[in-house]
């Protein structure tokens, strides 16, 4: 049976009742073993759990680390001692392979990802359980890249540990590269912090575009400290920047509405927006946070969502998140994944220009 969910290992609370569940009613199903004289007559119900590893604590790795039961631990990719799946995805020639398969600058980059793994297939090739139906690339190298957290569960049997970071590698463009990319859709998406103090967090933008080519660009990064009104008067200079930007989205559950009534404010008061139409989007953010930015990990890894390369601060506190519980500060992580959710769901707004009929000819 496999008596796991993903809903069961979200919080500690829910993977302790599962636990707690499994060892007061199903541990408890069935006959004990009956013994006369020493010898056994009757031997005890055989309980059998058939699952995934989902985290390093849940169910079935406490099943697997318990002395009363027997574990049989099968994974796609066989690794020696020692070795881990990153190990070999990482080596020379596969790393070389990843590159042409996210290279946002090429036509048909996943074909030439696969000619190039064809031309070098002897070289690459890994023990896995079962060669004959997986195609190391299809199968193997293409599932670890679009989802490393699934493959790690589902084909490896291996959680991720909670406190290992979880970006390792951030691509980042200079400001000239990133503008030469033709963009469908920008807007600019904004965390803000209460605070100003030491310890408090500070408040992350992002001017974020979605590129012709699919990828996500971050054009402007904001890191800062911010009072309530440096932070809004921020805001308006950056839609002034950036011409193409057709909404601001803003999370709701710090100001309440305020912050975007005071934009709006200052906007009105700006002759300049007289020829802008801007969206507001105000939601609140009820999903869990490590939830909600696991949902980057392979899109940031894999270099599909670009950072300029600006602001060194910004990208670190990227590649130094551990997991809410592990991290002094997740407000960029955090920014990101709601850019990267929300780009995709915006309908750009068309701008209308008043042109002097004398300018037409008529």
């Amino acid at each position: 049976m496999d008596f796991q969910s993903e809903d069961d290992i979200i919080t500690e609370e829910a993977r302790e009742k599962k636990w707690d569940k499994w060892c007061k009613e199903v541990e408890q199903v069935g006959d004990k073993a009956v013994y006369r004289k020493g010898k056994k007559i009757k031997s005890a119900t055989k309980i059998v759990n058939v699952g995934t590893v989902l985290h390093h604590s849940c169910l079935v790795s406490r099943l697997a680390r318990a002395k009363s039961y027997r574990t049989i631990l099968r994974r796609a990719v066989i690794l020696e001692e020692g070795q881990t799946i990153d190990d070999i995805f990482e080596s020379k020639l596969w790393t070389e392979c990843k590159k042409i398969y996210f290279d946002d600058k090429l036509e048909n980059a996943r074909d030439k990802a696969k000619e190039f793994y064809e031309k070098h297939k002897d070289e690459m090739k890994y023990p896995v359980l079962w060669e004959e139906k997986w195609d190391f690339f299809v199968d193997i190298a293409e599932e670890y890249w679009k989802d490393r957290k699934s493959f790690m569960s589902e084909l490896m049997n291996d959680a991720i540990s909670i406190g290992d970071k979880w970006f390792k590698s951030i691509r980042t463009q200079t400001v000239d590269e990133i503008a030469d990319h033709v963009f469908e859709k920008t807007m600019l998406i904004i965390d803000p912090a209460s605070t100003k103090t030491k310890r408090s967090d500070s408040t992350a933008m992002i001017v974020g575009s979605l590129g012709s080519n699919g990828f996500k660009y971050c054009r402007e990064l904001v890191r800062e400290k911010l009072s309530f009104d440096e932070y809004c008067e921020l805001a308006v200079e950056l839609v002034k920047k950036y011409e193409d930007i057709t909404h601001i989205d803003i999370e709701k559950n710090t100001f309440r509405g305020a912050d975007v009534s005071k934009i709006k404010e200052l906007m009105e008061k700006d002759p300049y927006f007289r020829s802008r139409k801007i969206q507001f989007i105000n939601d609140t953010s009820t999903k869990n946070k490590d939830e909600r930015i696991s949902t980057i990990i392979d899109e940031v890894n894999n270099g599909q969502i670009i950072f300029v390369d600006n602001n060194k601060d910004f990208v670190q506190e990227i590649l130094d998140f551990q997991g809410q519980q592990y991290s002094l500060h997740d407000d960029c992580p955090d920014v990101t994944a709601r850019f990267s959710k929300i780009i995709g769901t915006i309908n750009p707004v068309c701008r209308v220009r008043v042109i002097d009929r004398k300018e037409l000819g008529i």
